[in-house]
This record gives C-alpha cells, structure tokens and sequence, in this order.
C-alpha cells in the first residue's frame, strides 16, 4: 500500500496492482484503485509472438533428409567417377608398361 497526494495537498491511500496472465489471454492489464470513484484500466500490446514457420515441423525434417539424399547421391557419383577415373589411368598405365616390354623384347631379338 502507497500514499499518493490528492489534489488538495492532502495524502490518501491507494492501491496499485499488476497482473501477468500467461498464453491463454495474451494480455497485461494493470489496474490502479485510489482515491477517485472509478478505476482505471490499462491494456498493454501483447507481446509479438515468436516466429511460427507457415508448415509443419516434419516437412523441415522431410527437407533436410531429401537434401541429406541428394548430398549422397552426388557423393556415390563423385566416388564412382574417380574409381573409373583410377581404372582407366591403371589400363593406361599397363598399356604402356607392356608396350615397352614388347618394344625393349623386339630390341634384344634383333
């Protein structure tokens, strides 16, 4: 309890009480009672509401497993192209080996 001075010059009474409601209003109100008849109400702005995506949580899910996917898909092509690249250069490479061994084997005969 509070005294508040009156216009007169002279101290009264008065009591101020505040009230938070959660979710369900999604309102402050405070309410002040002194010395006039009438009591007086304030209604505050509720607060902003915290960023609510336009679609269900799953589909954030189902979105980051179709990309997950994608990722290792372009993964297996990558790998699959460097283990053909590889095997190619290994077919290349024994080409040439046996090449000069057939050229360096016709030298030593003539």
């Amino acid at each position: 309890m509070k005294f508040e001075k009156a216009p007169d010059g002279s101290r009264s009474k008065g009591i101020h009480v505040e009230a938070t409601f959660s979710e369900p209003m999604m309102t402050e109100l405070s309410f002040t009672a002194g010395p006039s008849s009438q009591p007086s109400f304030t209604e505050l702005p509720p607060p902003p509401a915290p960023h609510a995506p336009d679609h269900p949580p799953w589909m954030d899910l189902s979105t980051q497993i179709n990309s997950l996917r994608t990722r290792m898909e372009e993964l297996v092509v990558i790998h699959d192209t460097r283990f053909y690249s590889m095997e190619e250069h290994l077919d290349q490479y024994q080409t040439r080996v046996t090449l000069d061994l057939i050229t360096s084997s016709s030298d030593l005969s003539s």
